[in-house]
């Protein structure tokens, strides 16, 4: 999961959970995000695209790790660190029920719950 942060005039204006993103490529500079309060298999909650340039906005991605959020991505310096893991198990096997998990964003601080199962 990764967290997108939103940077005017060297003040964060916004901040939360990113639901999409298209980082910058030499071919296709434009850089936007997208990010929310809370998002779920059904559901996302106060969803914001914001456009990215080094005039007005940009943006920092957090990834976590262990319990800690590391900078993975700054839309100026135009590196990516992400960190990509296996896919779960539950995915590849089509028989295996898939977590209901909501990640909401509150103050700061991300919460999951899980709700049960997708079936």
């Amino acid at each position: 999961m990764q967290i997108g942060i939103i940077i005017r005039n060297s003040q964060m204006i916004d901040r939360g959970i990113m639901t999409g993103c298209k980082k910058h490529h030499p071919d296709f500079p434009n850089q936007h995000i997208t990010i929310c309060d809370k998002a779920s298999a059904y559901e996302v909650k106060n969803e914001r695209t914001y456009q990215v340039d080094e005039t007005t906005n940009y943006v920092l991605l957090q990834q976590d790790e262990n319990d800690e959020w590391v900078e993975v991505y700054n839309s100026i310096e135009k590196v990516d660190k992400t960190v990509y893991y296996d896919l779960p198990d539950w995915l590849s096997n089509s028989y295996s029920p898939i977590p209901n998990n909501i990640v909401e964003m509150v103050d700061g601080e991300v919460f999951i719950t899980q709700k049960g199962w997708l079936k």
